[in-house]
């Protein structure tokens, strides 16, 4: 989601303050706010990646980077409607990953996700990990499902793919 200008520094920011560093545009041109984490309909979003451009403009952000999950799919439709905007695009991914062989006992520690700026969306290596991530999230999401309704929670599959328009 986009996140509109602050209309005063948050609180941590006091220390840059009484190093005379102003929040303020007029006294401090070079200020520029940006957006560096999001996400579009590509993921787990809730607008197509053009429209965050839109959106982004609108709230009067210099720079956006789509991080959409697992999947580079929204980055040309974001970076052609950036271009069109004036708005600089940092094209980026959050990828998941299981810190598992870190620990001794191979016990996960659930999901980290690792941000990835400036990538080039068309990378084999990037492409390959992709689909390993996709993959394993068709395999899943069935069994999250399966124990959801062991729960006692009245869901489909199907439900839950019609919901998310046709891709989860």
């Amino acid at each position: 989601s986009v996140t509109t200008r602050q209309t005063s520094p948050p609180p941590e920011a006091h220390g840059l303050q009484s190093m005379g560093f102003s929040f303020n545009r007029k006294r401090n041109p070079l200020l520029v706010f940006a957006d560096l984490h999001m996400h579009s309909t590509a993921s787990d979003g809730t607008d197509a990646p053009k429209d965050l451009a839109k959106l982004a403009h609108a709230a009067g952000l210099k720079a956006i980077a789509l991080t959409d999950h697992d999947t580079t799919a929204g980055i040309d439709d974001c970076a052609q409607a950036c271009k069109a905007l004036g708005l600089t695009f940092i094209p980026s991914i959050e990828l998941s990953a299981d810190p598992a062989g870190i620990r001794p006992d191979g016990e996960s520690l659930g999901t980290l996700h690792i941000l990835g700026y400036f990538i080039d969306p068309d990378d084999s290596l990037l492409a390959d990990t992709q689909q390993r991530l996709r993959d394993a999230r068709a395999k899943r999401n069935p069994q999250m499902i399966d124990r959801l309704q062991e729960l006692g929670v009245d869901i489909t599959y199907d439900e839950v793919v019609e919901h998310a328009g046709g891709t989860i």
